[in-house]
């Protein structure tokens, strides 16, 4: 990188001041260039992992090959055994096969063709085995290259030569979170797939469940572990990339079930915690924009032009532009409709046609403009409000739980 950039007539004066925006890993290059050569002066970083990503470190301790097996096992062993010991077998079998493979081969391939150039997992033949590749090792959390770069020495050098520091970061929704990482043209087709394919296994356990040959009977639980294999799926992925916070399942012998789930902020691969410069500004862009959407978003166009106009002090080409609207966002509440310490909230704000994200201490709790939450301690209830520009703006306020009678009140 330092030859290209002394070869480049734009950049060849050793004295000139460089402005850096980079992608994932390449915020963290980009850091390490800022050690070997000190013009790089103000540095712009969209969901890299600063802090490492738990992804490296469950790819090198195999928890990752490991769950893939695990996985797969899980869906194909009922149809082995079903259709090896079940002369009448349904034809719900083969809905299932058809679905299964659907899911199995496509999702095998968006892992081969998109964990080594996004998440730096690869994997290469050294000439007697096939071994990560070096990124990989940096990736993990508490490598020696990140723990140079986030050294005291290396963060007090970094403040005192990149004047203009921020970490961008975006945020999707839970569900489907691996689908919206890995396909995001197409999640929803690939999310209906997955409720089919869970849909058919229950019904085959039912089906199953009224088998007078004993081991077609007893043997009818694989049917369920399919299912519930793919119903944990998005819990599964959200801990491997270290962004699961809680998850429960529960379920009746009829094979209903029901989910909760919670995740920190994450864009499908990197959390937020890991994108925050370190010393710098974090900055939430808003919008469900996973990490494959980032270079490509205009909402983060915008937002990274805002931060090199306007923090950077870099000005924009042609015409100057008028001056931006000016955003009113304001939480009401709360208001105590409910027993107890459920309380009402609601924005008001001039934006138009807005989206809508509630988070509570960072974790994502509603997307209508108004919420109903319930607390048992003191929290920060912050609401993102955004157009289909990518503009608008935010509140926050402190929340405490009353003592005496559970109520909701502001600090």
């Amino acid at each position: 990188m330092i030859g290209e950039l002394n070869g480049d007539y734009h950049t060849s004066d050793p004295g000139a001041a460089l402005p850096f925006v980079a992608h994932s890993n390449g915020g963290l290059v980009s850091r390490r260039f800022s050690i070997d050569d000190g013009r790089l002066r103000k540095l712009v970083t969209v969901a890299t992992p600063h802090q490492g990503s738990w992804l490296a470190n469950n790819w090198l301790n195999y928890n990752v090959l490991n769950y893939a097996h695990a996985f797969g096992d899980a869906l194909l062993t009922p149809i082995d055994y079903y259709t090896n010991h079940d002369p009448a077998v349904p034809n719900w079998v083969g809905v299932a096969v058809d679905y299964f493979y659907i899911l199995w081969e496509y999702i095998n391939y968006q892992l081969d063709a998109m964990m080594c150039p996004l998440a730096g997992m690869c994997v290469v033949w050294d000439g007697a085995n096939y071994v990560a590749v070096p990124l990989t090792y940096d990736l993990e959390i508490g490598s020696p290259t990140l723990n140079n770069l986030n050294s005291p020495a290396n963060l007090n050098r970094e403040a005192s030569v990149i004047q203009n520091r921020v970490g961008l970061y975006t945020s999707i929704t839970p569900g489907n979170g691996f689908f919206h990482f890995a396909f995001p043209g197409s999640q929803n087709d690939w999310a209906n797939a997955r409720e089919a394919t869970i849909a058919t296994y229950i019904v085959l356990f039912d089906h199953y469940g009224d088998s007078y040959d004993f081991d077609l009977w007893y043997n009818r639980w694989q049917w369920l572990g399919g299912a519930f294999a793919l119903v944990d799926f998005d819990a599964h992925w959200y801990d491997l990339i270290g962004a699961l916070n809680y998850y429960q399942r529960t379920y009746d012998q009829y094979g209903n079930y029901w989910t909760t789930l919670s995740v920190y902020a994450n864009d499908g691969l990197i959390v937020h915690t890991s994108a925050g410069y370190p010393g710098g500004i974090p900055q939430l862009v808003a919008g469900n924009i996973s990490h494959t959407q980032q270079t490509s978003s205009p909402t983060i166009s915008n937002a990274l032009r805002d931060v090199l106009n306007v923090a950077f002090g870099i000005p924009l080409r042609g015409d100057p532009p008028p001056p931006p609207p000016q955003w009113s966002v304001v939480i009401h509440g709360p208001t105590t409709a409910q027993p107890g310490n459920t309380c009402y909230w609601y924005v008001s704000t001039n934006v138009a046609d807005a989206s809508y994200e509630w988070t509570v201490d960072g974790n994502v709790v509603g997307s209508a403009q108004d919420l109903w939450y319930t607390a048992y301690s003191s929290f920060s209830l912050r609401v993102q409000v955004w157009n289909g520009q990518g503009h608008g703006g935010e509140a926050t306020v402190s929340v405490n739980i009353s003592s005496e009678n559970g109520q909701c009140y502001v600090e």
